[in-house]
């Protein structure tokens, strides 16, 4: 009943900003990770903002075209990846950018209203941030379905990594190396993560570990 105006609201939100686009995907994945909708349901909320996402691509394409747009060029101060070529620098610069997302996470310090040139080094693989992530988001990664009977644990860390991967400049690089507001809507997955650490030391453990709602009080 309420999908058709779920979809057109989500539109809008797309079309406001582009950090909403991996809901496309993650909002039917919640429903089908907590069980919350059948295979029928599921798939006509996929379907439906995929249209969206389809109707926003028009949308931009059409707006863009009829105000002569051919597209923004970024200069080399805004981020040196659109400027370098090397598979194995844009990765490891991608991979030392999304150690830095998660160190703002946990110690947001030294915040900046724009990081452009020289505020994030451009590395190869032989930088040990660059290494040390590879390892550590694989890892999140797998323990992410090692562990999925905990749905919270492994759904909060499935909710980070899809909306922060899109930033990590690896497929394409971003306005501004990084940006923390680029944090703001997979800092939900970071929050879910401490929520259920925290709950697990409260004097309430008569209820199942699987019940969300015991992990959201």
């Amino acid at each position: 009943m309420y999908v058709p105006l779920a979809a057109i609201l989500f539109l809008c939100a797309c079309m406001s900003k582009p950090t909403m686009i991996p809901l496309t995907l993650l909002i039917p994945f919640s429903f089908y990770w907590f069980g919350k909708a059948n295979k029928k349901q599921v798939v006509t909320i996929t379907l439906s903002l995929l249209l969206m996402f389809v109707t926003m691509y028009g949308l931009n394409n059409l707006i863009d075209s009829q105000d002569n747009i051919a597209g923004r060029t970024f200069l080399f101060f805004e981020n040196p990846l659109f400027y370098d070529k090397n598979i194995l620098h844009r990765t490891a610069t991608g991979f030392y950018c999304l150690a830095k997302y998660l160190q703002l996470l946990i110690f947001p310090q030294h915040l900046l209203y724009y990081y452009g040139y020289n505020q994030i080094p451009i590395v190869d693989w032989r930088n040990w941030v660059a290494i040390g992530s590879l390892f550590v988001h694989f890892g999140l990664l797998i323990g992410a379905f090692v562990y999925r009977k905990k749905r919270i644990l492994s759904f909060g860390i499935l909710y980070y990594l899809a909306n922060i991967a899109m930033f990590a400049n690896i497929v394409k690089p971003g306005p501004g190396i990084i940006a923390e507001r680029f944090l703001y809507i997979g800092s939900l997955g970071f929050v879910l993560y401490w929520l259920m650490f925290l709950c697990k030391f409260t004097k309430d453990t008569s209820l199942p570990q699987n019940n969300y709602r015991y992990y959201c009080v």
